[in-house]
């Protein structure tokens, strides 16, 4: 982020606009122009295995853009595939929704072919951030918002239905969830529950929508860094306090849904710095990624020295989950620090956004060995600058 994720942040416009433009940049660049190749292919004829997307910087000097690329997991690169962010897997893995530069949701299938599922207008436009896929890859969900002159702007959860092309319903999002513009916290959490009922969104602060009812249940704190339990019963969360002064994890919960209930704490501040996990200062807050089956937990922070980070690995049992706070299956130590987190669809490894000093890296690692590989280098990206808020939109997909 420009500004450190505890610090106030009042931008005269919509924070995305900034890299929008750079991607439309990189469109006006192509018009015209003859296809040299045909689409790459996303998925390995021989393997099946999935491309890897992620965000990236192509060009120089005035004519830098940001793109969604592609990397196999053995390293494998195939360059540029959409002019346009937030590319995110289908469930079924037979193509990836993305938005393109005209605030449009698009679908692209493994063999180049896209079709607008959204188009926004005057009354009503999406706003960038993450496309959230429902489990069974008929409804994906995506923020709205009216356009107006202030702030904070009337946002929604709007679910669209693949196959008609179309708005099905919206859910106008309570208000501290988010505010736009003058956002002062990354972006955290867009996910629905694995049974397709609920949906997660966490950012100032959070909530949980019930899509059957059109009720919306408020989690306390915010801002809080949340993931899915398996059973889609319950959140977890580590609450983020002292925003203003310097944010430091208060504390891991676990949130029971409709129970009327408080949340019950699971490690508090001291245990969590004994951990060696803090909050980040750099793009995101944190990371906390439940893997496809619901079967573990990969939480990512700040180690609390410097530009260094930490990745956990828990267990998680199906429901009703049993999370062992203390004794995570594996610890790894990072250099750099973690802005996303993707599961491999086998949940045998993850991808990861890298953060370092020297640029920013797509690094993957196998969990049975423990050992990381750079997939990919991004291009230049000013890390002090607007381009460095592109990390916390949706910037990687692998499974989600």
């Amino acid at each position: 982020m420009s500004k450190p994720p505890g610090a106030p942040a009042h931008r005269p416009l919509i924070a995305f606009c900034g890299v929008l433009i750079l991607a439309a940049g990189f469109a006006s660049s192509l018009h015209g122009q003859p296809a040299s190749k045909p689409p790459a292919a996303i998925t390995d004829a021989a393997t099946g295995s999935r491309a890897i997307l992620h965000v990236d910087v192509v060009g120089t000097g005035a004519n830098r853009r940001l793109v969604t690329a592609g990397v196999f997991p053995e390293g494998r690169t195939l360059g540029p595939l959409v002019v346009g962010l937030g590319a995110t897997w289908a469930p079924d893995g037979t193509g990836f929704a993305f938005f393109d530069t005209q605030l449009a949701l698009r679908l692209r299938d493994r063999v180049g072919r896209e079709t607008v599922l959204f188009q926004g207008d005057q009354s009503e436009q999406l706003y960038l951030w993450q496309p959230a896929w429902s489990p069974d890859g008929k409804q994906i969900a995506a923020l709205t918002f009216v356009p107006g002159a202030t702030g904070p702007l009337k946002m929604s959860i709007a679910l669209i239905d693949v196959a008609a092309k179309k708005i099905q319903s919206r859910f106008a999002i309570p208000r501290g969830v988010t505010n736009i513009p003058s956002y002062s916290t990354p972006p955290n959490k867009l996910r629905w529950s694995a049974d397709g009922r609920r949906i997660l969104i966490s950012w100032e602060s959070a909530a949980v929508l019930d899509t059957k009812s059109g009720t919306f249940e408020l989690l306390p704190g915010g801002p809080i860094v949340a993931e899915w339990a398996p059973g889609g019963d319950a959140i977890y969360y580590l609450d983020v306090i002292n925003r203003d002064r310097g944010p430091t994890l208060a504390g891991l919960y676990r949130a029971t849904l409709g129970s009327g209930t408080p949340p019950t704490k699971l490690l508090d501040q001291q245990q969590l710095s004994f951990m060696g996990l803090a909050v980040t200062a750099r793009v995101v807050l944190g990371v906390m990624t439940l893997s496809p089956a619901g079967t573990k937990l990969a939480v990512a922070f700040g180690s609390g020295a410097g530009d260094s980070g930490r990745l956990n690995v828990y267990a998680i049992g199906a429901a009703p989950d049993s999370l062992v706070t203390d004794k995570p299956l594996a610890t790894f130590p990072t250099e750099e620090l973690i802005a996303a987190i993707e599961w491999a669809p086998d949940e045998t490894q993850v991808a990861v956004i890298a953060v370092a000093k020297d640029g920013v890296k797509i690094r993957a690692m196998n969990l049975g060995t423990g050992a990381w590989r750079t997939l990919a280098t991004l291009g230049p990206l000013d890390l002090n600058g607007r381009e460095a808020e592109v990390l916390a939109f949706k910037a990687l997909s692998w499974t989600q």
